[in-house]
């Protein structure tokens, strides 16, 4: 190691401990419970692959494929060039830019000053 590379390790390990557990455990878990029978409530069953079998044989499987990979386009072709562009046109503009900025924040700012406004609680839904 280079000068200093104990040290740096020594830093950086609450931050690899972090990324761990929020990150990685979850995804192990998940795995682990994709090879289970549970409600997670009751007892756990293995069931080894019968998940993967059930999930394969369902008849809609194809249709919710269809529909995620519809989804995944459209988020595609309207989440990226769309904003870039009006971002774009705004940098651009020179008269009233200030207006455009705002309007574009509008919908950010919208919601949270609606509910409190209106004294909703954040755990119900609007």
């Amino acid at each position: 190691m280079r000068r200093g590379g104990l040290s740096t390790l020594v830093f950086l390990l609450p931050l690899l401990l972090v990324f761990g557990v929020f990150s990685w455990a979850p995804i192990v878990q998940s795995v682990v419970m994709s090879f289970q029978r549970t409600n997670l409530v009751g007892p756990v069953e293995f069931v080894g692959l019968d998940n993967f079998a059930q999930v394969l044989s369902d008849p809609l499987l194809w249709t919710a494929w269809r529909n995620t990979v519809w989804f995944a386009v459209l988020a595609l072709l309207f989440g990226y060039p769309l904003p870039l562009l009006a971002a774009l046109l705004i940098s651009e503009v020179r008269h009233r830019k200030g207006l455009f900025s705002a309007l574009a924040y509008l919908p950010v700012v919208i919601r949270p000053w609606s509910r409190c406004c209106c004294g909703s609680s954040s755990t119900t839904p609007v």
